[in-house]
C-alpha cells in the first residue's frame, strides 16, 4: 500500500476511534449535522462542510479548518487534535456560561454565522475561567512592565482585576483616562443590574409567600446544631458599621463615579482632588480630637457645676 494511502487509513481509524469514545463527535459541533467530514484543528471540533466554510471566514488566528479525508494529517497534528477533546470539551469551554445552551436563531447561513462568531470570535458564552486563562496567555512580562504605573493607579482607584485592567490598557495603548472611564461605567452597570436583580428576587419571594402557604417536612433529618450556629446574630447597627469601613478603595472609586456624574471628565484631576479632600478630612479629624483632649481639663469644672445646678 502506498505511503499516502497508509496515512489516510491511519487518519480514518484515528477519527473513528474518537467518534466511538464520544458519539457527539459524529455530529457537527455547530449545527448538529450527522457525519461531519471537516474539523477545526486548533479548536478540536468536527464540522460539516457548511459550518467549515463559515469557520474559514473567521480567519486562521481563530479557526484552522482541515478536511478529515482530503487533507493529510501528521501524527503530531492528530495527537494535538485528540488532546483538545472533541466537540463535548469545546462546548463545555465556549458555551460554559450559557444555560440553556444557545442555538442559531434559524437554519440560515446568516444566523449560523452570527452564532459561530459570538461563540468563538466574541466569546459571549465562554466559561469565565477559560476566558481569563486564555487572556493571561496573551500577556508577557514586558506588558506588565510597560503598564506597571497605570496598573498601580487603577489598583489604587479600587479596580483590582489586573488581568482585565491590562487587557483594556493594551487595547487603548495605555490611555489611563479612557480605561478608568470604562471601568467606572462597568462598575455602575454591575451595581444597577444587581439592584434590579435583588428587587425582582424580593418581589418574586413576596409573591410566592402570598400564593403558597409555608410547609414544613417533619420527616427530614436536620443536622445537629453546632457551636457556631448558636452564636447570636450581629445587631443591624454593628453590621452596618462593618460595611461602612471595610472597603476604602470602593469608596474611592465611588467618589470618582460621583464626580463623573457631575460632568467632570479628567480622571487624573479627579483623583488628585479626591486625595486632597481625604487628606483634609484626616487632618481636620485629628486636629479636632487633639483640641478636645487638651481643653478637657479646663471645661470639666464648668460641666460639673452645670450638672450640680441642674440636680439642685
Amino acid at each position: 500500500m502506498p505511503k499516502k494511502e497508509k496515512d489516510f487509513e491511519r487518519q480514518k481509524k484515528f477519527f473513528k476511534n474518537m467518534v466511538e469514545k464520544d458519539p457527539m463527535n459524529n455530529y457537527c459541533c455547530e449545527c448538529g449535522a450527522k457525519g461531519p467530514q471537516w474539523a477545526s484543528t486548533n479548536l478540536g471540533i468536527f464540522l460539516c462542510i457548511r459550518c467549515a466554510s463559515i469557520h474559514r471566514k473567521l480567519g486562521t488566528h481563530i479557526s484552522k479548518v482541515k478536511s478529515l479525508t482530503l487533507d493529510n494529517w501528521s501524527i503530531e497534528q492528530l495527537e494535538e487534535f485528540q488532546k483538545l477533546g472533541g466537540n463535548t470539551n469545546a462546548n463545555n469551554k465556549y458555551l460554559g456560561n450559557a444555560h440553556p445552551r444557545p442555538v442559531p436563531l434559524s437554519n440560515t447561513d446568516k444566523d449560523l454565522e452570527v452564532f459561530i462568531r459570538d461563540k468563538y470570535e466574541r466569546k459571549y458564552y465562554m466559561n469565565s475561567k477559560f476566558k481569563e486563562e486564555e487572556i493571561k496567555q496573551t500577556f508577557t512580562e514586558s506588558d506588565y512592565r510597560q503598564y506597571s504605573s497605570q496598573l498601580n493607579n487603577l489598583k489604587d482607584m479600587g479596580f483590582s482585576n489586573e488581568t482585565h485592567n491590562l487587557m483594556l490598557l493594551k487595547q487603548l495603548n495605555g490611555n489611563l483616562d479612557a480605561v478608568a472611564e470604562i471601568l467606572i461605567t462597568e462598575s455602575s452597570d454591575t451595581k444597577t443590574n444587581n439592584n434590579r436583580g435583588n428587587m425582582s428576587n424580593s418581589s418574586a419571594s413576596n409573591s410566592n409567600e402570598r400564593k403558597k402557604p409555608s410547609t414544613i417536612n417533619t420527616h427530614v433529618n436536620l443536622p445537629a446544631r453546632t457551636a457556631s450556629m448558636n452564636k447570636p446574630e450581629p445587631s443591624p447597627r454593628h453590621d452596618s458599621l462593618r460595611h461602612c469601613y471595610t472597603s476604602p478603595r470602593y469608596e474611592y472609586a465611588n467618589g470618582l463615579n460621583q464626580l463623573k456624574a457631575m460632568g467632570f471628565t479628567d480622571i487624573i484631576q479627579m483623583k488628585s482632588a479626591l486625595e486632597k479632600v481625604y487628606i483634609f478630612i484626616i487632618i481636620f479629624f485629628h486636629s479636632f480630637i487633639l483640641f478636645i483632649y487638651f481643653i478637657q481639663p479646663f471645661t470639666y469644672p464648668f460641666i460639673h457645676l452645670f450638672i450640680r445646678q441642674m440636680v439642685i
